[in-house]
């Protein structure tokens, strides 16, 4: 998410703008999921666990360094980059892109 600590930037907090429920929920409950051994409430398994933790090692980070990270659930309308990452996207999945393994 960033090379120099956002702190020395000045910042003591970045906004996070998704308009993805699905990582907004997320966020919002992966503390949950972990203490409930990565499982929902039904007992079925979390989906993509990995990207989860990585994720709040991530905001681990950023709190060592002095920076809070906060989501703001916004409009799909509202997002203009969203064209962009499609198009990365595709390109992504259609050229010999090396992939790292997680």
């Amino acid at each position: 998410m960033h090379q120099e600590p956002w702190s020395k930037e000045g910042f003591d907090r970045i906004v996070l703008a998704t308009d993805s429920r699905y990582v907004f929920d997320g966020v919002s409950g992966v503390h949950k999921w972990k203490e409930e051994g990565w499982k929902f409430a039904d007992g079925s398994p979390v989906e993509n666990r990995d990207l989860w933790e990585a994720l709040i090692d991530e905001f681990r980070e950023l709190e060592k360094e002095g920076t809070l990270a906060q989501f703001w659930l916004i409009p799909r309308e509202w997002n203009e980059a969203d064209e962009y990452a499609k198009e990365a996207a595709v390109s992504c999945s259609s050229s010999d892109v090396p992939r790292q393994n997680g």
